[in-house]
């Protein structure tokens, strides 16, 4: 008996992109599409579906108020949008309306990111562990923090073991080490509840674990704590804080607004008081001010 296949529909209206989108998902997915976001709603009354993938900007209604119609008919409905505009301008609704997957039309379009998204969202199995975000059989290193003294150490282990493998981190390495700095600390303290800058030892049944890889397409690197403290609200609203006048000088946030900023992806991962992973991944072939997507999965 053939496995049923999990059902898309795509919501778009721009010819190009539907077909392009049908054209690549077709094969492990069965793909619906329409052209704007009222025949979407009128889809879905007579048809259920896995997953619903809309645009964000379009005539009549936008992808927002889109998705916002279908989930107040089916508040289950697994959700992203797509754009090629910037993502960062949409974050306030992203908080306002719940959605935490958006998706960008790159040029070119990687397909293999849209297909490890996709299955996130449908399945979920495959969410936590950076090595599901790189190239298979790709090399795999792994570190534990148990103490505030064991950052720096993590810290330049991981930068010897990126410059060794591709000298494109030597343009960076200012950036991910500040990156690391802040979501490796914030993964002690905040994760730990420990007051901030002080010399803390984890107790035995705490610990951060750390792991990072290069491929031939990127590098990247993981922190992982088993609290599972953040929330989804609160990433979206410590970034939208940082991004505020207000939120200039604030230090809450600040981690998560510059790993956003100076990374090319970042895959932030919370399973509620379980774990929490924040993923980061850096593209040799690209420029740092690509737009870029927003991933924020809750279990």
């Amino acid at each position: 008996m053939n496995e049923v296949q999990p059902h898309i529909l795509i919501i778009d209206d721009d010819d190009a992109i539907r077909a392009m989108l049908c054209d690549w998902l077709s094969d492990d997915y069965k793909v619906s599409a329409v052209s704007d976001g009222l025949k979407g709603i009128e889809f879905l009354k007579d048809c259920e579906v896995d997953l619903v993938i809309s645009d964000i900007n379009m005539p009549g209604i936008n992808g927002f108020e889109t998705l916002h119609r279908i989930r107040t008919s089916n508040p289950t409905q697994k959700c992203a949008l797509i754009t090629d505009y910037d993502v960062d301008s949409y974050i306030r609704f992203a908080l306002e309306e719940d959605i935490t997957n958006i998706i960008v039309k790159t040029s070119p379009f990687n397909v293999d990111e849209l297909f490890k998204t996709i299955d996130n969202l449908i399945n979920g199995d495959k969410i936590f562990g950076i090595q599901n975000y790189m190239l298979a059989d790709t090399k795999i290193e792994e570190n534990i923090i148990t103490q505030t003294s064991d950052l720096d150490p993590v810290r330049e282990s991981l930068i010897n073991f990126i410059e060794g493998k591709n000298s494109f981190l030597d343009e960076r390495s200012s950036s991910v080490r500040m990156i690391f700095e802040e979501i490796a600390s914030n993964a002690i303290y905040h994760a730990h509840d420990y007051d901030k800058l002080q010399d803390v030892k984890l107790k035995d049944d705490e610990f951060v674990k750390v792991f990072y890889g290069v491929d031939k397409e990127k590098f990247g690197f993981s922190v992982l704590d088993q609290s599972g403290k953040l929330t989804k609200e609160i990433v979206l609203k410590k970034i939208l804080r940082a991004m505020s006048k207000d939120g200039v000088f604030d230090f809450s946030g600040r981690g998560l607004f510059l790993t956003r900023n100076f990374s090319d992806r970042v895959v932030i991962n919370i399973e509620r008081n379980k774990q929490t992973e924040i993923i980061v991944l850096n593209y040799f072939n690209t420029d740092n001010k690509i737009n870029k997507p927003l991933y924020i999965n809750q279990l």
